[in-house]
């Protein structure tokens, strides 16, 4: 026996640009923050992996720097001349505090630099006792430490996002509607 009334299916409805783009946009976002964050401890591994620059001189400056307002700050100065320029020197309170002008200084910084991440203070001797000292090893473990949590935190946001927005296997058939 046939029906009076015909059936139809209905359209799916369309997509939105949003929709469709939500996912590969997050994981661009994801992949872009995890790869700024693992490049920069990657290039702080390098740098104190990498050999000591040293420099020695005598302390002709010893500056303290004050800034106020808003975003207020203070920076400790130390200018050593090199008998080849001046190297300037932002230092802790604690090396200012214990050096004085026309010591002999012992500077050694990391020796590569690249992208604006340049030399990093290691260690400083102010007439033969260390004022600073950096301990580039327990820098260079922060770094991995960094790097492996960031690749994890991504690893399981990428593994949320992809499992989320899988489609079940078996879709039931479209609703059909009589007339």
């Amino acid at each position: 026996m046939t029906s009076a009334f015909s059936t139809q299916t209905m359209p799916a409805p369309r997509r939105s640009i949003w929709s469709r783009l939500k996912v590969p946009a997050i994981l661009l976002l994801i992949a872009i923050n995890a790869g700024a964050i693992v490049g920069n401890a990657a290039l702080d591994l390098w740098q104190v992996i990498g050999p000591a620059r040293v420099v020695t001189g005598t302390l002709v400056g010893h500056d303290r720097i004050v800034q106020t307002g808003e975003n207020a700050n203070e920076q400790y100065v130390l200018t050593v001349d090199t008998g080849h320029g001046n190297e300037l020197i932002n230092a802790t309170e604690k090396a200012f505090n214990e050096t004085q002008i026309g010591q002999q200084m012992t500077v050694q910084w990391d020796s590569r630099g690249l992208l604006g991440h340049d030399e990093a203070l290691r260690r400083l001797s102010a007439a033969g006792q260390v004022v600073y000292d950096s301990s580039p090893w327990r820098r260079a473990l922060s770094q991995i430490i960094v790097a492996g949590i960031t690749i994890a935190v991504a690893a399981v946001a990428l593994r949320w996002l992809l499992h989320g927005t899988r489609r079940p296997s078996s879709s039931p058939p479209p609703l059909s509607f009589s007339q």
